[in-house]
């Protein structure tokens, strides 16, 4: 089974704003944890069950934020960048890109051209900091309307999907 399959749902906005009138999540977007007893659903245990097994239970706010707040103009993000971005992603129906590390460095070295200080910059990223974030506004608008990606590309179905697995199958060889 391939680790990140495509995935064939959004999260708008108003399912956020339905999840907070329904004390799923709280204002600051966490996870109400007294609502996973067992009276849910079991795919909701299970998956529940999967991100506090894993340490990630905290992480769903960053997302959640991310999908309430992809169509504003105003990024509210001071950390966990990924996750937000992966969630602004979500909520924008795909328009949004995914980014990580690996994509990054991939798309670093691509605009850095041929000076070698920016490519070993680029090689040497790691975690995803403040410090990156006009770096991932760049890419994001590069996968928006740069004139380097053709229209006959943007015009292929699941083009995102595929240009998010080629950089980071390419950030993470180069790493």
């Amino acid at each position: 089974m391939e680790k990140f399959p495509r995935l064939g749902f959004s999260l708008t906005a108003e399912e956020v704003e339905r999840l907070k009138r329904e004390g799923w999540i709280n204002d600051d977007f966490s996870l109400n944890h007294a609502s996973f007893d067992d009276s849910v659903d079991p795919i909701i245990k299970l998956l529940y069950a999967q991100a506090w097994k894993n340490g990630d239970v905290g992480k769903h706010r960053h997302i959640a934020r991310g999908a309430a707040e992809a169509n504003s103009t105003e990024r509210n993000c001071a950390s966990a960048f990924v996750y937000y971005q992966f969630g602004a992603h979500l909520g924008s129906g795909g328009a949004e890109p995914i980014v990580d590390q690996h994509v990054l460095r991939a798309f670093g070295i691509y605009r850095a051209g041929e000076d070698e200080i920016k490519i070993k910059k680029m090689l040497k990223l790691g975690q995803l900091r403040k410090s990156h974030v006009d770096l991932i506004d760049d890419y994001r608008a590069w996968m928006a309307d740069d004139e380097d990606l053709c229209d006959s590309l943007r015009a292929e179905a699941g083009w995102r999907y595929g240009g998010d697995q080629v950089l980071f199958a390419l950030g993470r060889a180069v790493r």
